[in-house]
């Protein structure tokens, strides 16, 4: 199948600190003046629908755990925290102390988000991750994904690995 072009481009940065696992998004929009942006409450998962970045990633190595944070251009956080069922997702109570900015400019806007360690699974090198994009503008909203596959974008036999140096 071949992979659709994103009408706009976005630049991500993870790294990883002695206490925080830290995200930066760079999101070209030449309509910011059209873009559709809302403030969530932090465990609102709506947010996805929303112009927003995001990650979905699996923090211990293991499949048996998945997490979700989004940002919306707006400046709100939105996170959850799943563990495995048998082939359910189960969300858990997740309440970490995320710290995030956001700024926006006549040509696109950056995003910024970073989680505490002590609210994760030891990270073992690797994340299986995806990120994801929503770009909400008036008349229409597109996803954008990392992975290359249906919209379902928290299938994490698809995702993708970022290995920490």
């Amino acid at each position: 199948r071949e992979r659709s072009k994103a009408p706009v481009k976005t630049w991500t940065n993870v790294w990883m600190t002695d206490t925080h696992l830290n995200f930066a998004f760079d999101c070209e929009e030449p309509e910011m003046d059209r873009v559709i942006s809302s403030k969530f409450d932090f465990a609102d998962l709506k947010a996805a629908n929303d112009n927003m970045v995001g990650v979905v990633f699996c923090p211990s190595g293991r499949l048996s755990y998945l997490c979700q944070v989004y940002l919306t251009s707006a400046g709100s956080i939105s996170a959850a925290y799943w563990t495995r069922e048998g082939k359910k997702w189960v969300p858990m109570v997740w309440t970490p102390q995320i710290s995030s900015s956001v700024e926006l400019t006549s040509s696109g806007w950056h995003g910024e988000f970073s989680i505490p360690l002590s609210a994760l699974p030891p990270i073992p090198g690797e994340l299986s991750m995806n990120f994801v994009r929503t770009r909400a503008i008036k008349s229409r909203t597109t996803r954008i994904l990392w992975g290359d596959y249906p919209d379902y974008y928290t299938d994490h036999t698809k995702f993708g690995k970022i290995v920490f140096e």
